[in-house]
């Protein structure tokens, strides 16, 4: 389990959105193969227009083994990830055999039902996540956290550690940390590369707006 943050309309759905794509049909992120499986993808500032849009935008391929819930259906079927949604989402990995599950974003799955005085409590965040986290060890499945970003943290670059919005308790309890960095207007992004078992890196990328999508900026290296 892991987090990707940046400042608000930087793009990091739109990452997410790429990746999981890659993962349902088996294609390529940042020029490494990825094994194909299906995908739970949590849409939660999104409505079904704005998805179709920008699936079709990157050339999803018909039948793309992506499934979307989308606020109202979260509401409903899941509540609070803190308060019983981790373990609706265990169950559905188990029926469905979810390879990869997307909660975007942590505030409106997590953040939202935590009081003012929760959201930089370590202890209250780390059981909030605990649940996610094991059950992602347990399945062997990747859980991605889209999030914010600190007010402190640079459009150029920084930690991907320490800029995750909020309590230090979320590095902690994640296995990896992606920290997207991007100036406001700006085709070209940093992404920070961190965590456990993962090789620390810094990605140098560039946003292809005819196809929507994020690659590798080989004029930068």
């Amino acid at each position: 389990m892991g987090f990707l943050h940046g400042k608000p309309k930087r793009g990091k759905s739109w990452l997410m959105m790429q990746i999981a794509c890659a993962k349902a049909t088996g294609g390529r992120v940042f020029n490494r193969e990825i094994a194909p499986g299906p995908v739970l993808y949590l849409a939660l500032e999104d409505n079904e227009r704005r998805l179709k849009g920008r699936q079709k935008k990157q050339l999803w391929p018909r039948g793309t083994d992506v499934t979307f819930v989308l606020a109202e259906q979260f509401k409903k079927e899941f509540g609070s990830l803190a308060e019983g949604g981790a373990d609706r989402i265990a169950y559905l990995m188990d029926q469905y055999g979810y390879q990869l599950i997307v909660i975007d974003t942590f505030n409106r799955a997590i953040g939202q039902f935590l009081k003012a005085s929760e959201s930089n409590d370590a202890g209250v965040v780390t059981r909030a996540l605990d649940g996610l986290q094991r059950y992602a060890v347990e399945k062997n499945a990747c859980i991605a956290i889209i999030d914010h970003q600190s007010k402190a943290s640079k459009n150029d670059g920084g930690d991907a550690i320490d800029d995750v919005f909020g309590s230090i308790a979320k590095s902690g309890v994640s296995d990896w940390m992606w920290g997207f960095y991007r100036e406001q207007g700006s085709r070209n992004a940093t992404l920070s590369i961190s965590g456990r078992d993962v090789e620390e890196q810094t990605l140098l990328l560039n946003w292809d707006v005819e196809f929507g999508t994020w690659n590798l900026y080989r004029d930068w290296e």
